[in-house]
């Protein structure tokens, strides 16, 4: 079973993900800002993260950045209600493996984690 770890500070989003996760046969573990989903990647070691582009106390450029310090290897979907493709390229720039529009749809989340992960 893979383990996704959830960064996003709304509880909506959240849960809509968490159940597309959970119909995927995935387990999950949240967290609702950047320094939280730090920490639970370093201790929880998830196979994937799911990371929301604006966080009460970082952006996801910030998060990609420090997990390259701090030598955390695991791929990083970025999730954003922005449209701009310039938000896209600073996010493949800083690490992510792929960046998709809120809201996320069943089909892409599989294809997306299938294609992160090698499954």
């Amino acid at each position: 079973m893979t383990k996704i770890l959830i960064i996003d500070d709304s509880l909506l989003a959240r849960t809509m993900l968490n159940r597309i996760l959970k119909e995927l046969g995935h387990e999950v573990i949240m967290a609702t800002n950047g320094s939280e989903g730090l920490d639970m990647a370093g201790v929880q070691k998830p196979d994937c993260i799911f990371l929301d582009f604006l966080l009460p106390d970082m952006d996801a450029n910030n998060v990609l950045l420090t997990l390259k310090e701090r030598k955390i290897d695991i791929p990083v979907i970025v999730l954003t209600a922005n449209i701009q493709s310039s938000i896209k390229k600073e996010c493949m720039e800083s690490g992510a493996v792929a960046v998709l529009n809120k809201p996320a749809k069943k089909e892409e989340v599989s294809e997306i984690i299938e294609r992160s992960l090698n499954l």
